[in-house]
């Protein structure tokens, strides 16, 4: 476990500040710059647009705090 979140740690430093993409779960997507993170994978993004499962909804959020356990995949762009 500790060897896994010190791959994770490096990885994430390396995209701070910089556009990512993510996919929760349920489907949601969330496109925004990566301002912090935590070891649970939580995350705080900045200027973010949420699109929903099917994409025909969009929304943009200054700020978007998501929980860890709701990332699928993390993706930079």
């Amino acid at each position: 476990m500790a060897l896994f979140f010190r791959v994770q740690d490096n990885f994430l430093k390396e995209l701070m500040n910089s556009s990512i993409l993510i996919e929760c779960r349920k489907g949601l997507t969330c496109n925004g710059k990566l301002m912090k993170f935590d070891a649970q994978l939580n995350i705080f993004m900045e200027n973010s647009i949420l699109t929903n499962k099917i994409g025909t909804s969009f929304q943009e959020t200054k700020e978007l705090f998501l929980k860890g356990k709701m990332v699928k995949y993390l993706r930079m762009l």
